[in-house]
């Protein structure tokens, strides 16, 4: 566990640091074009991530981003649909969606699906241009 200090030292550099656990309960921002609600982590300049949950069933339509984006599992189980393939989603799966590529993601109907997205030109979850969607 770092100190205050060290926290401030290092943000000096520019290097930020986020400790965050998958809560049980709701997340603080509903997000846009889907039934997902966020938690923001880090953000530096348009680079940022966020904790994301689905509920049961849930999820966000085909769609796009402006900027490529990972997808980290961390919590439930789920899928992705991307150029017609069917991609199973848990925790330890990893996806990579470009800039530009349609995909949507869907959570299990008896199960949430948590995630950590990491993008490069990142928009808050909440807006309406953080994704189009086709």
């Amino acid at each position: 566990m770092l100190t205050d200090q060290q926290h401030r030292a290092l943000a000096e550099q520019g290097v930020l640091l986020a400790n965050f656990h998958v809560p049980l309960g709701p997340l603080p921002v509903a997000m846009a074009h889907s039934d997902g609600a966020a938690l923001p982590l880090l953000k530096a300049g348009a680079f940022a991530a966020d904790l994301i949950r689905f509920p049961p069933a849930g999820g966000v339509p085909e769609h796009t981003h402006p900027g490529a984006h990972m997808l980290f599992v961390v919590g439930g189980v789920g899928s992705l649909l991307t150029a017609g393939v069917r991609l199973d989603l848990r925790p330890g799966v990893c996806y990579l969606a470009p800039a530009g590529v349609p995909h949507s993601i869907h959570a299990s109907a008896r199960r949430h699906l948590s995630l950590v997205s990491v993008a490069n030109d990142h928009r808050d979850a909440g807006s309406a241009s953080r994704l189009n969607l086709t």
